[in-house]
Formats: C-alpha cells, sequence, structure tokens
C-alpha cells in the first residue's frame, strides 16, 4: 500500500483533510480511469481552473431511490463550481449529490455530470454546482496566480 493510500485511510478514520502532494516516487494520477466506461460517457466542457485538493467527504445521493450510494470518500480535484469524487458505485448522468466535508464546511449540492470507471472497478464521478464552493480549503488555492507556460 503507498504513501497516498496510508495518508488516505487515517484520514478517512480522523476525519481530516490530507496534502494532495504525493511522495516524489509516486506517480500523482496513480488512480486514473484506463478508459471512459460506456455506461459512464458524458460531456466534457472544463471552463475552470481544478486544483488537485483532496478533501474528505460523505457523498450521498438525494434521490431517496439511491440511498444505497452513500458512502465517506474523498474530492481528486476541485474547483470553484465543480468536483471530481471517488466513489464504488456508477452514477447516472442527470443524477444529484450532495458532498459534505467531514471537517464540517457548507454541503454542496450538484449534477454528475460524468463517470468514469476505473481499472480498480472504482469509479470518479464529476459534480457540477450552480453555486461557487466556499471551502477554505479551494479560497487558498484559489489565490495563488496562475502560472504561465512559454
Amino acid at each position: 500500500m503507498g504513501l497516498k493510500q496510508d495518508n488516505l485511510n487515517k484520514s478517512l478514520m480522523l476525519g481530516s483533510q490530507i496534502s494532495p502532494t504525493p511522495p516524489a516516487n509516486e506517480s500523482p494520477r496513480k488512480s486514473r480511469p484506463e478508459k471512459v466506461s460506456e455506461e459512464c460517457l458524458g460531456p466534457t466542457g472544463r471552463s475552470e481552473r481544478r486544483f488537485p485538493i483532496v478533501v474528505v467527504v460523505n457523498l450521498a445521493a438525494l434521490s431517496p431511490m439511491s440511498a444505497h450510494k452513500n458512502e465517506r470518500t474523498y474530492t481528486d480535484n476541485i474547483s470553484a463550481h465543480g468536483a471530481r469524487v471517488h466513489c464504488v458505485i456508477p452514477w447516472q448522468l442527470g443524477e444529484y449529490a450532495e458532498i459534505v466535508p467531514v471537517k464540517g464546511e457548507t454541503p454542496m449540492r450538484g449534477e454528475v455530470v460524468y463517470c468514469q470507471k476505473l481499472a480498480t472497478d472504482d469509479f470518479f464521478i464529476g459534480l457540477k454546482f450552480h453555486s461557487h464552493i466556499p471551502w477554505s480549503t479551494l479560497q487558498r488555492f484559489d489565490r495563488m496566480p496562475v502560472m504561465q507556460s512559454s
């Protein structure tokens, strides 16, 4: 088990946030999907900066028919109006979910805009929010200047 997974396990038990920076010898995106599942295809249209911020959250479906989708998990990245969230069950495009940081920050409700299957049979879902995410962790990253590549 890698250092990032060890940190996540400790974080899930303690209810804290973990650093998004992996050790130098470990790939920062080890769990990226190998391919997009046909059952989870959705449009991509990213227009905001994504920040590799891992926040431990409770993920819950808003529909009573999908109550089995409730789980404690984490974000892979967040932007001002969206989040990429790890989950163990596939979600359908257009479903609504709520993520609540375990540290007690503002819950966010959003629409599933994509679902990607991972090689490990887990998933990442993209949530689109209609309002700005007010979390303190995002605010610190959002103030950073954009680096221009030459």
